[in-house]
């Protein structure tokens, strides 16, 4: 055999193989995406949109896609779980659990079934009620009232914490699902008609983050980047929820 000839049976040999591994690589990724898909759409839609309204949070507790400092190893074909559900059916490591257990208690003095369910209570009796007696008092209607965009901007961010200290709680076994899922159901009634989509719902997030100075410096700056992901990246919850959805099947 020439030596030309080596070269080139020794360079198809290589190449063959690469492809072959590539294409395995491709077909174990498909499976993976079409098992994660299967999941997703198995998952309640109550269940769904509260776990998407949380997701700012979420996401900054998990570290997906991006840290402070630079962008993680994750691709954009990552599928992140613990975005798109919660409680029954979501396996943590032990490490996810400690991070949601200490952002419970620095960030809302929740360390057990007691203080959460004062929690919960706080929000849905103080901040809720505080909403309700504005909205009486402007004469709107509760879609008019929360579409003005200074309080479509509060409700963003009381939404995202509910939602995110409700998701975290379940989680680590101090709620259960249905009281989490109950909790919410009010108040996220007209969120898909408040918001037309996720940009919207950011937009909002963001600028009411601003105005009650919730975070500051870098955290702000990394809720920008965060949510950034959740518009574009493909293993997002917001990517595979769509509010025009949800409006269609409460039109039903």
């Amino acid at each position: 055999m020439g030596l030309l000839q080596w070269i080139k049976d020794t360079y198809m040999e290589g190449y063959n193989e690469a492809k072959a591994e590539q294409e395995e690589k491709d077909a174990q990724q498909l499976s993976e995406q079409e098992k994660f898909k299967e999941n997703v759409s198995s998952i309640p839609l109550e269940k769904r949109l509260l776990i998407s309204v949380a997701a700012p949070f979420r996401v900054v507790t998990f570290g997906d896609w991006f840290t402070l400092f630079k962008e993680t190893e994750e691709k954009d074909e990552y599928l992140p779980i613990h975005l798109h559900t919660f409680g029954e059916g979501l396996v943590l490591s032990e490490d996810q659990k400690k991070r949601l257990l200490e952002s419970l208690n620095k960030d809302f003095q929740v360390v057990d079934r007691d203080s959460a369910l004062r929690s919960l209570e706080e929000m849905t009796e103080t901040n809720w009620n505080y909403f309700d007696e504005l909205m009486d008092d402007a004469q709107l209607t509760r879609v008019d009232y929360f579409q003005q965009p200074e309080v479509g901007a509060l409700y963003a961010v009381l939404v995202a914490v509910s939602g995110y200290m409700l998701t975290a709680s379940v989680d680590v076994g101090f709620l259960s699902e249905s009281e989490a899922l109950q909790a919410m159901e009010e108040l996220l009634k007209d969120f898909p008609i408040i918001f037309t989509d996720w940009a919207d719902y950011r937009n909002h997030f963001l600028a009411g983050n601003q105005q009650t100075h919730l975070n500051k410096g870098i955290s702000q700056k990394a809720l920008k980047k965060y949510t950034s992901y959740l518009l574009t990246k493909s293993g997002s919850p917001w990517q595979w929820l769509s509010l025009q959805e949800i409006r269609g099947m409460q039109m039903e």
